[in-house]
């Protein structure tokens, strides 16, 4: 039987897609995308990620994020380790292999967490329909929390608001979970 032993969470920019600027200008950082991905005991790598046309897939070779970075120079990957160990990591997979056909996002909600970020409009709830760093967000929690004092919701995290706070948990200059909404 194959399970997951290590859980990674991975970040990408896309530099040669209009999109891919536009996400990291408007969430002010680095990447574009970000995804979940298992180290399996059988030594493969697979990954599951939101994407706008395929909704949340996978399982994906981890292989295609690999070719991704180094197909143009303009693209760039980081791939971050947890600790999780082999029970909570393979929780973790069953439970993106659950979440696999949830409908695609649509660009107003991208829009609406571009203008969170920028102007802190609100952004409504989305219930049926999952971004790459809610879906990330919401697999992890509450091993990682990835919302923060001001992105309340799984809705308002984006790659770049769930990279700084994944770093800060990390590194240690934050609790693992943050105050819940309302508090």
């Amino acid at each position: 039987m194959t399970y997951a032993t290590k859980t990674f969470v991975y970040w990408t920019y896309s530099g040669d897609t209009m999109l891919g600027r536009l996400i990291a200008w408007a969430t002010d950082g680095p990447w574009c995308h970000m995804g979940i991905g298992f180290e399996l005991n059988n030594g493969a790598r697979e990954r599951y990620e939101a994407l706008k046309n395929s909704g949340f897939a996978g399982p994906k070779p981890y292989e295609t994020l690999i070719e991704f970075g180094e197909e143009n120079p303009k693209r760039r990957m980081l791939v971050a380790y947890t600790d999780f160990g082999t029970e909570i990591s393979e929780a973790l997979r069953q439970l993106c292999r659950s979440m696999v056909g949830q409908l695609s996002y649509n660009t107003e909600q991208l829009a609406f967490m571009a203008l969170s970020e920028r102007y802190r409009f609100p952004v409504p709830r989305s219930p049926d329909r999952t971004v790459c760093s809610e879906a990330v967000s919401r697999v992890l929690e509450p091993h990682i929390e990835l919302r923060d004092a001001r992105r309340k919701t799984h809705d308002m995290v984006n790659p770049n608001s769930a990279w700084r706070r994944y770093v800060e948990v990390r590194s240690g200059y934050g609790a693992v979970t943050a105050p819940p909404a309302g508090r």
